[in-house]
């Protein structure tokens, strides 16, 4: 009789996974405590597991080849389990059978699994890959090219690997040596420090790596792998002295990462729900930079092991949120996941600023209350949302407390006012494109205000689904404001620009309503007429043009249709009234 899968046989019973109160806490936090990290790797190759026997279920007696590959991966997984479950912690295991259940292609990867047990059991297997490119990807082992279109035999013997084609055969007499012809073999990443080791592939090779939405890179060269192991070990280095609560979820929770192109300017990173143990990354310049995008994005994948074993939000939510850091609105999902990985951003710049000086620490201490105060904001938008399960709050809570808890930390007042003001002009810039009011709102706030009468009752607004798309715009005086402490560039200062910059609120408003009037569709024109009256002490108008800039654009629109010209912050003033 064939062995089966351990653990995932009906017969044999699911594997339970569970969290402690305490342990949950811990990852509500922000952080997570080792064992709870534990428990969310074991849970995902359980994951994979199910998934494998979905797959079984869909291509049992399909042919003959998918049969022998099952048996095959049963056989060696039967005899060797842990080596098993290690090849099947691979992140990209989760990635291929997602795909595979949906579209049922590229069998070639089940046979890839069973092989790459086999190696490194140091166990005999003999199999047939039918109809394969050129190519034949072994997860967690290597990859071999130049094979020929066509049925590829593959033999494992004692850790050795042959590959035959209709082109060549491939010879690979031990895995990790240097490559021969025909071959490319994974390469890792193993960096020390005082508090312990941390070994992860660069995987530039597997072909489903390309699930995070950005274009993924070819093979580093070796120029290109030298200078990711300098940045990967300094980054290392930075981590677990500084960050040792999140030296431990990269520990327990990183296993690959993978070279993502490099953008024109800066660097990105990814995650993606289907790859937990997976982080995509462009090189940054320095090592605090990769250790920033790691901190990143091992929360997201923490969040998403989490995610996979218990209901945070209810199913039936459909709301839409502003997350500061998008120009577009955001479901619940999306926010949660914001919220904590912006945790982990804005934990990285606590710290830093207390280990900079000079300008860098500026900086740090601007990033630090920008994150901060984008984080709070956003937690608090997902507290009222109605969309959390119990646990969700309970989620959500403990992560407000984090954040609270930091809200305390003394920032410089000149900080704290040009952050205010930038999570002022960035609100009112996402109101303005994602804010619709409805036409009946416009029309009667516009008669009312013909007629002399009070501002009516303002009903909320609609929100535009991805109506806007990338990163929150901060242009005009969010641009200027931005560059002052963050060390980015920006354009000339526009007029208007330049004299709130200066301090003349007054020349800035006037210049900010002439262009309102000039340019009634210009958005930076807006912004910059909330952000000056707002620190100019008009709260009323302040208000309604923070609050919805849509209705006070969309009102004097019809005004001026019909011939009427009010001021733009009169215009607010007067329809703040009618804010509930």
């Amino acid at each position: 009789m064939r062995a089966r899968l351990t653990g995932v046989d009906p017969s044999d019973g699911p594997q339970r996974h569970r969290l402690s109160g305490e342990e949950f806490g811990s990852l509500g936090s922000g952080y997570g405590v080792g064992s709870a990290l534990a428990t969310l790797r074991s849970a995902q190759v359980s994951k994979r597991l199910l998934l494998l026997h979905a797959v079984h279920r869909q291509i049992a007696g399909t042919d003959a080849h998918a049969d022998d590959t099952w048996g095959a991966l049963e056989d060696i997984a039967g005899r060797f389990p842990d080596v098993a479950r290690e090849v099947l912690s691979h992140p990209f295991v989760d990635t291929w059978a997602s795909r595979l259940l949906r579209s049922g292609t590229d069998l070639s990867y089940l046979a890839g699994l069973a092989i790459a047990t086999a190696i490194r059991a140091r166990a005999d297997l003999s199999l047939t890959i039918p109809g394969t490119g050129q190519d034949v990807s072994i997860p967690t082992v290597g990859l071999a090219y130049g094979l020929g279109a066509g049925p590829v035999t593959v033999t494992s013997r004692d850790g050795a690997l042959t590959l035959t084609g209709p082109a060549a055969t491939v010879t690979v007499p031990a895995v990790g040596a240097a490559d021969p012809p025909g071959w490319c073999g994974v390469r890792s990443l193993t960096v020390e420090s005082d508090c312990g080791a941390l070994k992860v592939a660069v995987d530039d090779l597997d072909p489903h790596r390309a699930c995070f939405g950005l274009p993924v890179a070819s093979r580093l060269t070796p120029a290109g792998m030298a200078r990711l192991e300098r940045l990967f070990d300094g980054a290392w280095q930075l981590i677990t002295t500084d960050y040792p609560a999140h030296a431990v979820a990269l520990r327990e929770c990183l296993r690959s990462l993978v070279p993502l192109e490099a953008p024109e300017t800066g660097s990105v990173s990814a995650s993606a729900q289907t790859a937990f143990g997976a982080v995509a990354v462009s090189a940054p310049p320095d090592p605090a930079g990769l250790a920033l995008l790691l901190i990143h994005e091992i929360q997201h994948v923490k969040l998403g092991g989490l995610l996979d074993l218990v209901d945070l939000l209810e199913e039936t939510g459909d709301g839409l949120y502003h997350a500061p850091w998008r120009a577009d609105p955001r479901p619940a999902p999306a926010l949660l996941q914001g919220v904590y990985a912006h945790t982990g951003v804005t934990d990285f710049w606590r710290v830093r600023r207390m280990r900079t000086s000079g300008d860098e620490a500026r900086t740090a201490d601007f990033e630090f209350a920008y994150w901060l105060a984008q984080s709070r904001s956003a937690a608090t938008a997902l507290a009222d949302s109605g969309d959390l399960t119990a646990l969700g709050e309970r989620f959500v809570g403990e992560l407000r407390h984090t954040l609270d808890g930091w809200a305390g930390v003394p920032v410089a007042s000149s900080v704290a006012a040009i952050v205010d003001d930038l999570m002022t002009a960035v609100a009112v810039r996402w109101r303005l494109d994602n804010h619709q009011p409805t036409p009946e709102t416009a029309a009667a706030a516009a008669a009312a205000w013909r007629e002399g009468r009070s501002c009516p009752p303002i009903a909320k607004p609609s929100v535009a689904r991805a109506s806007a798309m990338g990163p929150a715009r901060a242009d005009g005086l969010g641009a200027q404001l931005r560059a002052r402490l963050a060390a980015v560039a920006a354009p000339p200062a526009a007029p208007a620009e330049a004299a709130y910059l200066d301090g003349r609120l007054g020349d800035a408003v006037d210049a900010y309503r002439a262009a309102t009037i000039d340019a009634p569709d210009d958005a930076t024109a807006w912004v910059g007429l909330a952000v000056a009256l707002r620190r100019g002490g008009d709260a009323a108008a302040a208000r309604a043009l923070v609050e919805r800039p849509d209705l006070v654009r969309a009102s004097l629109h019809l005004l001026r249709k019909n011939g009427d010209s009010p001021s733009p912050d009169n215009l607010a003033r007067w329809l703040a009234a009618g804010l509930a």
